[in-house]
């Protein structure tokens, strides 16, 4: 069987990110892209929304939370990142997105095609942060908007409880708002 290479490198740095998010007591639970690509295939009229990288539950303000991952090596071009925001959008269950890039100039492209989406009319969650500094420490990386920069352990309460010995459940499925 191939894999090309970017695929393989692309889900090594998914799982050891997973890990240390979970290491950090911060992913509560996830559910990983296959799992999620499983139960949209067999909805018909899903077949073409958006996947995302892993979903993980979060706890912020007091709540538990889901918030989707999607780890972002290369660049994409600026119709798919804002199909992807539309896709997101409908999520009525979702907190937010975080997008975890190998460069800075991955974000500005984020913000970009974020604010030709019109992005700050709507109350969705764009956050992201470099790849590098989360696997360095997580709870001490910066975790950006398109307005502001905080440190990952202001939005993203971790647990008291060390993780790592802990296996991340599942979460539950993620309905889309009724149009």
């Amino acid at each position: 069987i191939y894999f090309p290479r970017a695929i393989l490198e692309h889900d090594l740095k998914l799982s050891l990110l997973r890990m240390k998010l979970e290491e950090a007591g911060i992913a509560r639970a996830w559910c990983p892209e296959h799992e999620v690509r499983q139960k949209v295939a067999s909805q018909e009229n899903d077949r073409e929304k958006t996947i995302s990288d892993g979903l993980m539950a979060i706890e912020t303000n007091g709540f538990r939370e889901i918030v989707a991952i999607e780890l972002e090596l290369t660049h994409k071009n600026q119709r798919r990142y804002q199909h992807i925001f539309y896709d997101y959008s409908l999520k009525k269950n979702l907190w937010g997105f975080w997008y975890l890039v190998g460069h800075a100039s991955i974000a500005n492209q984020l913000l970009t095609a974020a604010r030709t989406y019109h992005y700050h009319d709507d109350p969705f969650n764009l956050n992201w942060s470099l790849l590098e500094d989360v696997m360095h420490d997580p709870l001490k990386a910066k975790i950006h908007t398109p307005t502001s920069t905080h440190f990952v352990h202001e939005i993203f309460k971790p647990s008291v409880l060390n993780s790592a010995h802990l296996p991340a459940h599942p979460l539950g499925t993620l309905e889309e708002k009724e149009n």
